[in-house]
């Protein structure tokens, strides 16, 4: 007799890997137009993944450490 059911595990929650930026802004207390000036000063890094502007998660994480 075989056993046709599916595995049944459950998914574990994940951290989000990168915000976009209104949440990183909402999070931050920070406007759009300061975000593009960290941008582009180099104290903050941005990404673009199909066709969506993110901060990664370790970027996140490094400002809160007080890395910038």
């Amino acid at each position: 007799m075989s056993d046709n059911s599916a595995p049944t595990h459950k998914a574990e929650p994940t951290e989000p890997m990168a915000l976009t930026i209104r949440q990183f802004c909402k999070h931050f207390n920070v406007s759009r137009s300061s975000l593009y000036v960290y941008a582009k000063q180099g104290r903050v890094r941005i990404v673009r993944v199909c066709g969506r502007t993110l901060v990664p998660m370790s970027e996140a994480l490094r400002l809160l450490n007080g890395e910038c």
